[in-house]
């Protein structure tokens, strides 16, 4: 299977890059993220911030974007009913 070129990605693919790279470890600013996404600058912090609505994700005060660490105490793993 051939992995498409970053600029033919659809919306879907990435959101699933972006997540799979938070997973990963991934703190990146905007502009690397762009990189990443093979999209502008502009909509790359538009994905982000529709990612950071559902996943716990934050623009840190020098624009990086990161995966928010756990809670002491919390779980591993999500039970879902």
């Amino acid at each position: 299977m051939q992995t498409p070129r970053t600029e033919e990605l659809t919306a879907t693919a990435r959101g699933c890059r972006v997540a799979y790279l938070f997973v990963l470890g991934a703190e990146l600013n905007s502009s690397q993220w762009a990189a990443q996404l093979g999209c502008t600058r502009r909509n790359a912090y538009r994905i982000l911030e529709k990612a950071s609505l559902v996943m716990p994700v934050y623009r840190d005060d020098d624009g990086v974007w990161r995966l928010l660490d756990k809670e002491p105490g919390q779980r591993d793993r999500l039970a879902l009913p």
